[in-house]
């Protein structure tokens, strides 16, 4: 319900207000994806730590809001920002590169981390603990 209720929030936020405020400001779009994802960073922090779950669940929620507004004007700018016959290819490459990344090359990391914690934490290596 989050996911899905944050991220059409977030989509439905920058078609009905987000690219009327910076019609053809590319920079402006620039600065309002930087500022987006710059927030992203502690929203997820107090989601990921926040002891009670429903407190995590509902601090989740301007996350999954913020983190759904930028695509628009972040594959709006793609798109503009090459030539024509360039446009597919971009998104192509883009896609490619976040799954990769996102399903290929994140969760051996943290496979990786969990690993050579073990020795020093026990086996919920990743854990956060209660002091």
């Amino acid at each position: 319900m989050i996911l899905g209720l944050g991220g059409a929030a977030g989509v439905l936020f920058w078609w009905l207000r987000g690219h009327r405020w910076f019609a053809q400001d590319e920079r402006g779009q620039m600065r309002f994806v930087a500022a987006a994802l710059a927030s992203l960073v502690p929203l997820f922090a107090l989601f990921l730590l926040l002891p009670e779950k429903l407190y995590a669940l509902i601090a989740l929620m301007p996350w999954v809001v913020l983190a759904c507004v930028i695509f628009g004007p972040a594959f709006a700018l793609m798109q503009r920002l090459v030539v024509d016959e360039m446009r597919a290819t971009t998104v192509a490459v883009v896609m490619l590169l976040c799954n990769l990344v996102g399903m290929g090359i994140g969760p051996q990391v943290v496979g990786i981390l969990s690993d050579l914690l073990r020795p020093v934490l026990g086996s919920d290596s990743l854990r956060i603990r209660d002091a």
